[in-house]
């Protein structure tokens, strides 16, 4: 993949989301603004960029983001959210989680593509076997 094609797929939503935490860091935005946030940017993460089971992924990550942090609200390891709705957990947190399934997917696959061993000669070994072929 090349960089311009990295860069477009993961460095593009992540700075999206950074400017979500810098939105969510002010606190002055209600949670149906911030949850039509995430929705916007989860978009964009597949306008362009639709890989084979990807939207499948990011529903996945969404009901994986549901179970854990309903679940650990209910089991009793709380992060206490001010205004949340879904069983208090905001309705942007599940979404979050599914981009990050799909965006740490999409970093896999390009350092799963990256060269990781050099297959080229190194400069000795070139000359020694030219020169025994010789």
């Amino acid at each position: 993949m090349p960089l311009y094609n990295f860069i477009r797929e993961f460095w593009v939503p992540a700075l999206g989301a950074l400017g979500f935490l810098t939105i969510q860091t002010g606190g002055n935005f209600s949670e149906e603004s911030l949850t039509l946030y995430i929705l916007v940017l989860s978009c964009l993460l597949f306008l362009k960029n639709n890989r084979v089971g990807e939207l499948h992924l990011y529903f996945v990550g969404v009901l994986v983001g549901i179970l854990v942090e309903v679940g650990f609200r209910i089991l009793g390891y709380q992060q206490i959210w001010h205004d949340a709705s879904f069983f208090g957990v905001p309705y942007w947190l599940p979404l979050i989680w599914g981009a990050g399934f799909v965006l740490i997917t999409r970093l896999g696959v390009y350092v799963r593509d990256l060269p990781t061993v050099d297959d080229r000669p190194r400069f000795a070994e070139k000359h020694i076997f030219t020169s025994l072929s010789n």
